[in-house]
This record gives C-alpha cells, structure tokens and sequence, in this order.
C-alpha cells in the first residue's frame, strides 16, 4: 500500500484519520502544520499526502504552493480533509493543483477510495 503523510493540527482528527489509513493497509506519518509536513517531505517523500486547509503557522493552502512549485515534489498527489463545504474553496484548491478534497467528519470508505483514484492517476 502507500505511504502517506497526514497534516492536520488537530489531535484528535489526525489519530482518526491516522486509524482508518492504517486499517487500509497504509503506512502513515502525520505533521501539525505545513512546517512539519515540509520538514518531513524533505527526509521522506510520501507517496501521498492528506492535508488540513486551517492550520497554524503554514496552512493547508500554502503547503500546496509550496509542493506544486518545487519540480521534485510537485507531483506527488494531495488531498484536502477539511470542514469547508462551500464550491469556492473546492474551486479554489483544484485550481491550485490539489488532487482531491474530502470534507469532515471523516468517512473511511470515501477517504479510502480517493485515495485510491488519486494513486492510480498519478500512476498512469
């Protein structure tokens, strides 16, 4: 399975999330921020990564511009895990390059299959 990298400042979201990626036979690691998630890529590049939108420090938003505009990391593929519901920032995020968005509470089956779709477009 894949090797993702959960960026989500809150705790308790991040084990959930963490719990279902592992029951799906991923490996995981998780960052509190955009900092952390850089820190991480750098070391150990992720085969994906699933990314809250508000985060302190580097939010979900500037850790996109910054994978999509460094050429080693623009392509690995992202997913935004996030409350916002609203067609702009869907709109906003895809124009951005986000591979897909999956808004909270999280369900397993939706993640699990967007990942899934996300991996093998990016592996075409």
């Amino acid at each position: 399975m894949a090797h993702i990298l959960i960026v989500e400042d809150n705790p308790v979201v991040r084990m959930l999330a963490e719990h279902h990626l592992e029951s799906g036979g991923h490996t995981v690691m998780t960052a509190a921020d955009g900092i952390e998630a850089l820190q991480l890529v750098s070391v150990m590049r992720p085969d994906l990564i699933l990314s809250d939108i508000d985060m302190p420090r580097l939010d979900g938003l500037g850790l996109l511009k910054v994978l999509r505009e460094n050429p080693e990391l623009a392509s690995i593929p992202v997913i935004f895990l996030t409350m916002y519901d609203d067609m702009e920032t869907f709109r906003l995020t895809r124009e951005m390059g986000a591979d897909d968005y999956v808004n909270k509470p999280i369900n397993q089956t939706t993640l699990l299959v967007s990942i899934r779709n996300c991996l093998a477009a990016r592996n075409r």
